[in-house]
């Protein structure tokens, strides 16, 4: 996977903002991507011929992003924008979900 590869490796990514967070989850099948633009949310176990960014949730302009917390059990993040404080899930797309899933047997 991307994420523990000796290689040294590069992620396009949908930030067009400087990134001001970034963070692995504790068991490091996620790593999250924050910037005043956007979320990004990629699944580690991808391949880094075929990264995936599972989740991207787009910040509305022109806010700043000053704070961002992952909740302890990664099931949502808390944002304090130069607007608001937003609270969003972190959830796998239903796609990237199954296509992590190993096959049944």
């Amino acid at each position: 996977n991307f994420a523990s590869s000796s290689r040294l490796q590069s992620l396009p990514t949908a930030h067009a903002c400087p990134l001001s967070a970034l963070e692995y989850s504790p068991d490091s099948s996620l790593l999250l991507s924050c910037s005043s633009d956007a979320l990004q949310l990629w699944d580690t176990r991808a391949t880094v011929a075929a990264p995936a960014a599972v989740a991207t949730h787009a910040l509305r302009r022109p806010a700043s992003l000053i704070l961002s917390r992952v909740h302890p059990a990664w099931t949502s993040l808390l944002l304090a924008t130069s607007e608001a404080l937003e609270v969003r899930e972190l959830r796998r797309s239903a796609a990237a979900a199954t296509a992590s899933r190993p096959a049944s047997v």
